[in-house]
């Protein structure tokens, strides 16, 4: 994903509060090589709506360009 023109706030960490019989169970999930939290949100999305607490951080040197790693 390009830095210009990112929806606000897809380039930083992303959290999502549990709910309900799975909201004790937290899951950290991880982009890949200069990924960053938005490539992982339709995964962090569907896991909260089934109730678990939910964690993306951005990798420092990532989610901009490939000169900042």
């Amino acid at each position: 994903m390009a830095i210009e023109g990112a929806p606000q706030g897809w380039l930083s960490d992303y959290r999502a509060e549990g709910s309900g019989a799975n909201s004790h169970i937290g899951v950290i999930l991880v982009h890949g090589f200069t990924g960053s939290p938005a490539s992982m949100r339709p995964f962090a999305n569907f896991l909260n709506k089934k109730g678990y607490r939910v964690t993306v951080p951005l990798i420092p040197g990532h989610g901009s360009r490939w000169q900042d790693l």
